[in-house]
């Protein structure tokens, strides 16, 4: 009964952690492809943006994926602390290494665990804080601290980009490990 109870906690951890991770770049994807399509005009920085479609498409869905980003970071943040409280509830019976298999599935679980505390301790708080200097420079015009502020947001993105994109990658390894060792029964020496 509590090895179905803790296999059924991680496996909701597990799925509800990949969606976290993926559904940001997904919206991200459809939004700032498609305000930009939409030619959509934000009026509050229509001096520093003008008509351009483009610049005004991707002010608009910042403001549209931004929550969707802070909150999937949010959850990122429980769904690491669960999975971390699940495994040392369980006395490590989730990992242990009954196989090479078990091995990768806990280096990964450590890897996603770091990756999350980086995003949510370093690298958010300090896109976020680029994204809000360069809202508020565009929206006062000031041409030349917005274009600094933009560029300084792209390096931020160009590191954050693949991080985000390499958790969702790690999660999903870690579904099919854990649906290949869910299948596979232990042998009497190692059930408990």
């Amino acid at each position: 009964m509590i090895n179905r109870c803790i296999s059924t906690s991680w496996w909701v951890i597990l799925t509800l952690w990949f969606t976290a991770a993926a559904s940001p770049a997904l919206t991200a994807v459809a939004a700032f492809t498609q305000l930009q399509e939409a030619r959509v005009i934000m009026p509050d920085y229509a001096d520093y943006l003008g008509d351009d479609p483009n610049s005004n498409g991707r002010m608009a869905a910042g403001f549209v994926t931004g929550p969707l980003f802070r909150g999937t970071d949010s959850a990122q943040a429980v769904f690491a602390s669960l999975a971390l409280i699940l495994l040392v509830c369980a006395r490590g019976k989730i990992y242990r290494c009954h196989s090479w298999l078990h091995t990768v599935n806990g280096i990964l679980l450590a890897l996603m665990i770091a990756l999350t505390v980086w995003v949510c301790t370093s690298i958010a708080p300090h896109m976020q804080s680029l994204v809000e200097a360069y809202r508020t420079a565009a929206a006062a015009n000031d041409e030349q601290q917005a274009i600094l502020k933009y560029k300084e947001m792209m390096v931020v993105h160009g590191i954050a980009e693949p991080i985000y994109a390499s958790r969702a990658g790690i999660l999903l390894i870690m579904i099919v490990l854990s649906g290949i060792l869910s299948s596979t029964p232990l042998s009497k020496s190692h059930a408990s």
